[in-house]
């Protein structure tokens, strides 16, 4: 007798990154972003199939961004630089870049239990903009924030691309997709619906979400 019912969370997923490609991971809230993204950065094992990234791997997958609340932001710079893998003195040569970026202020050198949702994103995405990596994931960090933050957020990954990293993003933002992303992948029920170009796939996207009857408004796009 069977006492569950047998589910994947993904299925027949397949895609590449090439080093300065920025791909868009699109779909409705439980389509299986934020697992795929898990399975790529190692924090979960696929039941079956492979995959394989080339070159150092950095992941902004949560807000927290593995952040200590008891440590200045400053000391949380140095203490993730160390736990990533990052060499003695490497991170004090991006300290002053990361400051400048966060633009915190008096706040980079205060306990992070002070800090608003806002000002941890830009601690966490400034330390992770200017830290050196082949491959960049992002899951939705840049929903929170002020808009002049995360257009300057966009300006330096558009940098990043030019050094030829790669970035992954999940997000639900069409507007973000159309303008920055060569490629898009739109996810349903763990499965790819839809692989190509922003257009097509914001198409796609918009089908999904009329089919569930939410009805967007021009913010949506």
């Amino acid at each position: 007798r069977s006492y569950h019912k047998e589910f994947w969370a993904l299925q027949d997923i397949s895609f590449e990154v090439r080093r300065g490609g920025f791909l868009g991971i699109i779909g409705p809230n439980g389509a299986g972003k934020s697992t795929l993204l898990k399975v790529i950065t190692d924090v979960l094992e696929p039941t079956s199939g492979s995959y394989r990234t080339v070159g150092k791997v950095l992941s902004l997958i949560e807000l927290s961004g593995c952040l200590d609340a008891d440590l200045s932001g400053r000391e949380n710079v140095l203490r993730s630089a160390q736990l990533l893998g990052f060499p003695d003195g490497y991170v004090n040569e991006q300290m002053s870049q990361i400051e400048e970026f966060a633009e915190l202020g008096e706040f980079f050198d205060r306990p992070l239990r002070v800090y608003s949702s806002g000002m941890r994103v830009r601690l966490a995405f400034s330390m992770f903009a200017f830290l050196e990596c082949d491959v960049l994931i992002l899951d939705e960090v840049l929903a929170v924030g002020d808009i002049f933050f995360r257009q300057k957020c966009y300006a330096r990954l558009e940098e990043l691309i030019k050094q030829d990293t790669a970035i992954i993003l999940v997000t639900h933002s069409t507007g973000t997709v159309r303008q920055y992303c060569d490629d898009v992948i739109v996810l349903e029920n763990g499965k790819v619906l839809y692989h190509g170009d922003s257009a097509q796939a914001i198409s796609t996207y918009f089908q999904i979400k009329r089919s569930q009857g939410i009805v967007l408004s021009v913010s949506d796009t």
